[in-house]
């Protein structure tokens, strides 16, 4: 398989998530703004998210303005992760849910696990259904996992179970040990 992972918006999320999908995987960073796409493309980022080695460590990433370059997203990620803070159920106010939205509005197939939230409130509140295992209903396994909230019970978590031997595992919270993860913010 050879998979076109698609990331919208170059900013501090969007920016290091191409970067270490762009390590393995052909990636295209999606923005509007031609000039933040041509300082990426000369090696800078203005806002110091990612340095220029990281980027020419990037090798398999290109950047793109234009729709047309980022159609047919075959990607599966799973989000660990969705309340507000870490070991505690509440929902409200959860910036998860933006990350989310942004992976499927490209098509990626992204499940979202976490034994903390209540999966009737979530269902209310953002109508989606919570996975009951870290592996969700993929038949395939996950070609990147997003560690979206530190939740105690994730540290343990055997990664292997469910992905893909050269899974992309990007730790928003810098909550995994550094030779665990591929990227974090």
């Amino acid at each position: 398989m050879n998979p076109h992972v698609s990331i919208i918006g170059l900013g501090y999320v969007g920016l290091p998530l191409a970067v270490e999908f762009g390590k393995y995987f052909r990636t295209t960073g999606f923005d509007i703004n031609e000039r933040r796409l041509t300082e990426l493309r000369a090696g800078r980022d203005r806002t110091l998210e990612v340095g220029p080695t990281e980027l020419k460590a990037s090798a398999k990433l290109s950047f793109s303005s234009r729709i047309e370059d980022i159609k047919g997203c075959d990607f599966f990620i799973l989000v660990l992760g969705l309340t507000f803070k870490e070991n505690c159920p509440d929902i409200r106010n959860s910036k998860v849910i933006d990350v989310i939205r942004e992976l499927q509005d490209f098509g990626c197939k992204v499940s979202v696990y976490d034994p903390w939230a209540e999966p009737a409130e979530v269902r209310h509140e953002y109508g989606l259904e919570l996975s009951p295992r870290p592996n969700g209903d993929q038949k395939a396994a996950m070609d990147a996992v997003v560690l979206a909230v530190a939740h105690d019970r994730f540290r343990d978590l055997d990664m292997g179970r469910f992905s893909k031997d050269n899974v992309v595992i990007f730790d928003i919270k810098g909550f995994l040990a550094n030779a665990a993860v591929d990227g974090r913010l």
